[in-house]
Formats: structure tokens, sequence, C-alpha cells
């Protein structure tokens, strides 16, 4: 399956009656588009990926380098698109991991959060690590930069 189709697959949950209409305002090209899309004929252009990229919450560039794969004329180019793609994702999460190592790194807890009785060394350094480690989810959880997003629920 070509990867533009694969995308528009991956968008329908995100609309209200999941039709090709639905999704093609949800990123904002118009009809003509989204069937040249379905039927190989087109591929996605810089700025929808980047609309694509925001609503599935991944990497714009993973998507443009993905759909470049799928493209690619010989297996060399395709490789090496595929690669760049892998290398793409790979430093996403590498920034997520760093990220939240520096927020725990440098999280402040009050006293007042963690145990207080000096004889409990080991539980209150467990407790403080809790609380940082708990601190440093909910941060992560509200960030717009979140890569797993929840399909909206329409009634």
């Amino acid at each position: 399956m070509d990867d533009t189709k694969y995308y528009i697959e991956r968008l329908r949950p995100y609309t209200k009656t999941r039709t090709d209409y639905a999704v093609s305002k949800l990123i904002g090209v118009s009809r003509a588009a989204m069937c040249k899309y379905k039927q190989g004929k087109s591929s996605f252009d810089s700025d929808t990926a980047l609309k694509v990229g925001e609503v599935l919450g991944l990497n714009p560039l993973i998507i443009i380098a993905n759909i470049k794969a799928s493209k690619a004329k010989n297996w060399d180019s395709q490789q090496r698109w595929k690669s760049l793609a892998e290398s793409i994702s790979n430093i996403s999460k590498l920034s997520s991991i760093l990220t939240l190592a520096f927020i725990l790194s440098f999280s402040y807890v009050p006293d007042s959060i963690a145990l207080t009785k000096v004889d409990a060394i080991g539980a209150r350094a467990n407790a403080v690590y809790y609380v940082k480690l708990k601190i440093a989810s909910f941060i992560l959880l509200s960030s717009p930069f979140k890569r797993i997003k929840t399909p909206q629920k329409f009634h």
C-alpha cells in the first residue's frame, strides 16, 4: 500500500463520519486532491504532511521520508529514504528521553510532599523520586508535543 493511502486511513478515526470528504476537510485539501491521493497519482506536499503530522502526533519529516521511500524509482533510493525516516524517528525518541531526564534532574519537590523523617532516608529518597516521576509524566502527557494522540469521540 502506498504510504499516502496508509496515512489517509490513519486519519479516519479523527473525523466524525470517517469519509474521504471529512478527511480532506481535516487536512485542508480539496476532494480532487483526496481522489488523487487515493488513486496513487499524487502524494502529500510538505504543507499537507505537516498537517497530517499534527493530527497524528507524528514528526512530518518521517511522513515525507516514508512517502518518498514508497515513490522511489530504485531499491537503493528507497533504502536511503527508509534509513532517513528511521533516523528521524530515533532522534525524536532520543529527544523525548532527554527531555524527561532534564525534567527529572531539575524538578523541585518541596519537603512537605516527600517523607520528612530523618531516620527513613531511603524511603524519603524513593518518595522524592516517585513524586518527580509523577510530575515529569504529568508534564509529558499534557505536552502539545506528545507522540500518541487519542482519536476524538463524536456522538
